[in-house]
């Protein structure tokens, strides 16, 4: 189940991998189609501790697992979904690192990769 990504982020988390972070199976990304869901994740660093992450597919978006709201966070971070596709979805993640020691890990390719600095 690559559009959930479960099962490869548990392994990493609970495995001998590198993920040990507060926030748990938050953020998926979803799509209508085959097509979209393998489109690649593009990340841009905006600020010292800011950072957008896009859904480049046509039908590809971001979800927050559990709620139907388009913002999650702490006191240690903040994830704001938004830019809203033609069937009301978002497709901009952006992600806020209150804590600089908050390390911020994401899916992509099929592979676990470190964001943040």
């Amino acid at each position: 189940m690559t559009e959930y990504a479960t099962g490869p982020y548990n392994y990493f988390r609970f495995g001998t991998g590198p993920v040990k972070i507060d926030a748990k199976d938050v953020i998926h990304v979803s799509a209508l189609d085959t097509g979209s869901l393998s489109s690649e994740l593009t990340v841009e660093r905006t600020g010292e501790n800011e950072y957008y992450v896009y859904a480049t597919g046509a039908t590809q978006y971001f979800q927050i697992t559990g709620q139907r709201g388009n913002s999650v966070g702490t006191n240690r971070f903040q994830i704001i979904l938004d830019s809203l596709n033609s069937f009301g979805k978002p497709r901009r993640m952006r992600i806020l690192n209150a804590d600089k020691s908050n390390e911020i890990y994401l899916y992509k390719s099929q592979k676990i990769m470190k964001i943040s600095e």
